[in-house]
């Protein structure tokens, strides 16, 4: 392969074409390709790029886990099954491990439906003078239990994945990773909640006139 070729090769791989891409426009074994870029130390991997956007390794947490608190039992309906099954429902939601089981076991012991319960919940909602559109949302699935439930478990499961990589959700939301702290030294005026204010309105704490 004369110095044109390998010219060629290395120009077209820091335009960004791929080695497939490049074999095919030069007409040379993919192998070769590949040979001559990495022996050209041109497109070795910047250690600093690396470190930066390298995920974090998973962390193992020692801290006791306190599970959420059930939500207070309320009279909704008046109906005691149906307001049974609601509270069990927003037990699901609380997405909390130490609670689902109890929960799964509870909708068992019901003498009333899922079904059921949603045409309670409906009538009672249409008496109230709820709306078409929030009677929709409102009642969208309430008499598929499983969908809760599923979808706690699904959230069981990111939030171990959370935990074991960042290992809390504090550090996962509030705690600025290596490029965002590049970011906040070089543009941090833009991460005040007051950016673009004039001083009087900071003064003032709120906004007035209109912006060009």
């Amino acid at each position: 392969m004369n110095k044109d070729s390998k010219c060629d090769i290395l120009r077209l791989k820091q335009e960004g074409k791929g080695y497939k891409m490049i074999s095919r426009l030069t007409g040379v074994n993919i192998n070769t390709v590949k040979s001559l870029c990495r022996r050209s130390g041109l497109f070795q991997d910047n250690p600093e790029h690396k470190r930066l956007f390298t995920i974090p390794e998973r962390q193992y947490s020692t801290a006791v886990s306190v599970p959420k608190p059930l939500p207070p039992q309320r009279t909704i309906t008046g109906h005691k099954q149906t307001d049974a099954y609601l509270w069990i429902l927003e037990v699901i939601k609380l997405n909390e491990p130490a609670h689902l089981p109890a929960a799964e076991e509870a909708l068992t012991r019901l003498t009333i439906t899922p079904k059921e319960a949603q045409e309670k919940y409906t009538e009672y909602l249409i008496s109230h003078g709820v709306n078409s559109f929030q009677l929709v949302f409102s009642t969208m699935t309430l008499d598929n239990p499983q969908h809760f439930i599923d979808q706690a478990k699904a959230q069981f499961i990111q939030a171990a994945e959370v935990r074991a990589v960042f290992g809390s959700y504090e550090a996962a939301y509030y705690e600025f990773t290596e490029p965002e702290k590049r970011l906040e030294d070089t543009l941090g005026y833009l991460y005040d909640n007051c950016f673009g204010w004039t001083k009087a309105e900071k003064k003032r704490g709120s906004i007035q006139g209109k912006r060009s």
